[in-house]
């Protein structure tokens, strides 16, 4: 198997087929994926092309406090001499430091877990917005919020939350690669289906910071967070109908936000996110008619509670 086919299987192992892993064995797939991407930090990969060396041109390598990291190199500054198999070496460690980070996070080595991916972070902050690394940044901002999250830490959880905020919007203009692209670059890719991707991983910013605001009962916020989530992730099922679109979740968070705009004595938009939320249940194919069952019932209860407060208000 080449690098590229055994990064691909430690990936599946990690974050599909763990879904399935026994109650006995919760973290199976986990450990034998951080396994997988371990024995990858000592093979050699060769991976050359004109694309590849291209993009690390602007980008080198320095050392600081004896730790290596990248830096922006300005048109108007001199390349130091670090070949671009380096860069590429160097890079690709962080990558697969990033997935075995995430790993001990997940297995309830939070603390462990945390220093790895706050040690990439320190190597990629000074090149966040360049193309190979802007989307192992935003997914490292990510992951350092659910940490934080999980250890009630909610004010720092904000804070790393708003610098994926403000890395997103430096990016706009950029098209980022894949993180499987830090590998190898798939020239058959379409830009869309790039940026599509880092999309998806903001729209998770977005709703953890709907989630963090509304433990820190800041309803307001959340509510904004939780509109702007439903508004994206519709948007992109919209557009390429996307694999991460779950119609019945989203159904379900929408009549969730009428509650909110209902007690706020918002009827209109209450009334506009109950509809929404009954449109998307009513176009939703599935097998599982009891959970459908479950569903409609539970919007009709909210469809209830709207009219009884809207009647209450009349009065």
């Amino acid at each position: 198997m080449t690098f590229i086919e055994r990064y691909l299987t430690a990936i599946d192992k990690c974050y599909v087929q763990s879904l399935n892993d026994p109650e006995t064995e919760p973290y199976k797939s986990k450990y034998e994926a951080r396994k997988l991407f371990e024995e990858l930090y000592d093979t050699n990969v060769d991976e050359q092309s004109d694309i590849l060396e291209k993009e690390l041109h602007n980008l080198d390598l320095i050392e600081e406090n004896d730790k290596p990291k990248f830096i922006l190199i300005k048109p108007d500054e001199e390349l130091k001499e670090t070949s671009v198999s380096k860069k590429h070496r160097f890079l690709i460690r962080l990558l697969l430091d990033f997935h075995v980070g995430t790993i001990y996070s997940d297995t309830e080595e939070k603390t462990e877990g945390e220093s790895r991916l706050r040690q990439v972070l320190t190597s990629i902050e000074s090149a966040p917005t360049h193309p190979l690394l802007t989307s192992l940044n935003l997914n490292l901002l990510n992951q350092l919020v659910l940490i934080r999250t999980s250890f009630e830490q909610y004010t720092d959880a904000i804070e790393i939350a708003k610098r994926a905020e403000d890395l997103y919007n430096n990016t706009t203009s950029i098209v980022p690669y894949l993180l499987q692209e830090i590998i190898h670059i798939d020239s058959s890719l379409q830009p869309n289906e790039r940026r599509d991707e880092f999309e998806q991983v903001y729209t998770h910013t977005l709703f953890y910071l709907a989630q963090i605001y509304g433990k820190l009962n800041e309803k307001n916020l959340s509510a904004d967070y939780c509109r702007l989530t439903l508004e994206r992730q519709l948007s992109m099922f919209n557009i390429a109908h996307s694999k991460h679109f779950d119609p019945f979740d989203w159904a379900t968070n929408c009549a969730t936000l009428s509650q909110y705009y209902m007690t706020n004595h918002d009827y209109a938009t209450a009334r506009h996110c109950l509809m929404c939320a009954d449109k998307m249940l009513g176009n939703v194919q599935t097998t599982d008619n009891d959970k459908l069952a479950e569903r409609v019932a539970s919007f009709k209860r909210c469809w209830i509670k709207y009219a009884v407060n809207l009647l209450g208000k009349i009065d």
